[in-house]
């Protein structure tokens, strides 16, 4: 018998070495268990991480358009377009922690148990992430966001407070999503 079955010099009987093997089993699973428990909470936590810094670049991306602006000042103008496409990329994340969640129908996030089922479809499940009003919410929020980064990126023929007062704007609207999640 292996070592981890078997006790020093006795020998054991074959319900003994069952037993035994049925408990290493149950061990085991219980570990698989605890570990996906402890992962899926950190898919939920990542994602609700992500949301907040996405909510506080936006607020920083209006402030630095707002006062750039109005105090004609490059420095803080330069800082919109990079912030702009990180509150994209922190929302996207944010989506994708949702959508992951809803795909592992992780049952300890009330939004999933609330809006999903284990037995459905991963299309349905893939769907139910934007399928309730926070999904939705989420999802409205991501496009806004990857809008936002999209005019940062490539957009050049704009005069440049035309295109920082939009990246303002975007960034605005997106504060008022925000407060309803």
């Amino acid at each position: 018998l292996p070592p981890f079955i078997s006790s020093g010099g006795s020998s054991l009987s074959r319900t003994e070495v069952e037993k035994r093997v049925l408990d290493m089993c149950s061990r085991l699973r219980s570990n698989t268990a605890r570990t996906e428990r402890i992962g899926n909470t950190m898919i939920a936590e990542l994602g609700l991480a992500a949301l907040w810094l996405a909510a506080a670049l936006a607020l920083l991306q209006c402030v630095l358009a707002g006062l750039g602006l109005t105090q004609s000042r490059d420095d803080l103008l330069s800082g919109v377009r990079p912030v702009a496409v990180c509150q994209a990329l922190l929302c996207a994340l944010a989506f994708l922690c949702l959508i992951l969640l809803f795909l592992r129908s992780d049952m300890s996030v009330l939004l999933v148990a609330m809006n999903s089922h284990s037995a459905k479809p991963w299309l349905y499940k893939f769907a139910g992430a934007w399928g309730n009003h926070e999904g939705s919410m989420l999802l409205w929020v991501t496009v806004m966001g990857v809008a936002g980064a999209g005019v940062a990126l490539l957009e050049r023929t704009l005069k440049r407070d035309t295109h920082m007062a939009t990246l303002g704007a975007q960034a605005l609207i997106s504060l008022g999503f925000y407060a309803f999640l």
